[in-house]
């Protein structure tokens, strides 16, 4: 049975704190919206009486540039498409670590020792298991009895699957969130947060069912943005020193079964914050702006820097140090040509980089450029900050890509026909592996060491 998507939300509420009209860039700050979790009420009064648009605090300056970890050879974690797990160590040929054809996803740790991944045989019931990367000491973290047995938010459900899973960054220690099963469509999150310790094997629920969202941890592992479809808080990594509501914005509409979260980024010294979100109705025409937002780490209320007109629900990315945003602009009716836009939002403006059939776009670590692919007829491009355009190849999808330093991505295509795992390091291209194998031709998936 299908389940109302719907969490409890103060709808009124979140669109009275958006109405502020907000700049375009390289336009003046705009009023910021606020939400006491003590005092909803009043919060409302004081933001609609206040009238004139406050300023939003501008960013501390970062410490320093992400400094590169010494070189150690790349390891990558991968799915086949016949849902086989596999490890490849740069220098040696790739090793195959489960034949059952039953892996929908794998993590690989910070220090690329181990890997956690889950397995299922009838996509309704999970077990969750960690292997070591030469294969050895494999063992069950999760099973499928462990997660039926979690508090749930509702009692109809069948049982609840993995929603997300990440390593907490420079840890041994797995987070992860749950969703709700049911007979039929539909995507409805148990809203819980767990943390396995993975060396004495410990389970800590750290948000119980109804009261979290969608996670997003700080570079460092220290806090930790929970988002919910209404509204985006803050913690500390042991659940202390809950900020409640930093940023508030109105239910999105996504056309489809499933509840848009706002997922911010952290800058890469953790000390920063900020998020996109989108119109109410991201599908009307003309395409609504979407608002950038500061998000102060200290709990006090976002600020908005600035709108964009993003194409419908695509992500936004922020660089790692947060000084620049890339955003596709639609253009005409086709919903498949874009413009590509870079945004300096320390005061440099908003540049349009390209036009084309661009979909998803991915920042190096040193903020310099970005990856983009394309969809029809397919490519791959790396765009720098001051406007430059170098075409690595014309043709071919991008499933997915992953820097590794600020000359090397790890990424799959299809380039060459068929699903290919490949690096690119400092302009040459390398083929890790094919990746089709036996079974049911589902879509290969990589993870590696701290991404």
């Amino acid at each position: 049975m299908t389940r109302n998507l719907l969490y409890p939300v103060i709808a009124l509420l979140a669109v009275v704190l958006l109405t502020a009209c907000v700049p375009s860039f390289p336009g003046l700050p705009a009023a910021p919206a606020t939400l006491s979790p003590d005092a909803i009420a009043t919060a409302v009064a004081a933001t609609v009486s206040a009238g004139a648009p406050a300023p939003s605090t501008p960013l501390e300056p970062a410490a320093a540039s992400p400094t590169p970890s010494p070189a150690a050879p790349l390891r990558v974690a991968y799915l086949d498409t016949g849902s086989n797990l596999w490890i490849w160590t740069e220098g040696s040929l790739p090793q195959q670590l489960t034949f059952s054809g039953d892996v929908l996803f794998c993590r690989l740790s910070p220090d690329g020792s181990r890997i956690a991944f889950v397995r299922s045989s009838d996509f309704t019931n999970q077990n969750l298991y960690l292997i070591r990367a030469d294969g050895s000491g494999e063992i069950l973290l999760l099973s499928a009895a462990d997660l039926a047995g979690m508090p749930r938010t509702d009692a109809g459900a069948l049982t609840l699957n993995i929603h997300q899973m990440e390593w907490i960054p420079r840890s041994t220690r797995l987070a992860f969130s749950t969703r709700l099963v049911f007979d039929g469509p539909g995507l409805l999150l148990n809203r819980d947060l767990w943390v396995i310790d993975t060396e004495t094997l410990t389970r800590t629920n750290l948000l119980p069912a109804g009261s979290g969202g969608m996670f997003t941890y700080a570079p460092d592992g220290a806090q930790i943005a929970v988002s919910t479809p209404t509204s985006v808080s803050l913690m500390n990594a042991d659940g202390g020193n809950l900020r409640m509501n930093v940023l508030t914005y109105p239910f999105i509409n996504t056309a489809s079964e499933y509840a848009y979260h706002v997922l911010p980024t952290w800058r890469f010294d953790g000390a920063a914050l900020r998020a996109v979100v989108p119109p109410v109705e991201p599908f009307a025409l003309p395409t609504p702006n979407s608002t950038v937002w500061n998000l102060p780490v200290d709990g006090s209320p976002a600020g908005s820097i600035g709108t964009i007109t993003n194409r419908p629900l695509n992500t936004a990315p922020f660089s790692p140090d947060l000084s620049w945003l890339a955003y596709l602009r639609p253009v005409g009716d086709s919903g498949t040509t874009s413009e590509l836009h870079l945004v300096n939002l320390d005061g440099g403006g908003d540049r349009l980089a390209g036009t084309g059939s661009y979909d998803q776009l991915y920042w190096s670590p040193d903020s310099s450029r970005l990856a983009v692919s394309a969809s029809d007829p397919g490519g791959l491009y790396l765009v720098d900050t001051s406007g430059g355009v170098s075409t690595l190849t014309p043709v071919g999808r991008v499933l997915d890509l992953r820097w590794v330093s600020p000359d090397r991505f790890v990424y799959i295509t299809d380039e060459g026909g068929g699903w290919e795992l490949r690096v690119f390091d400092s302009g040459a291209v390398n083929l890790v592996a094919y990746l089709a194998g036996p079974g049911s031709g589902s879509l290969p998936s990589f993870s590696i060491a701290g991404n």
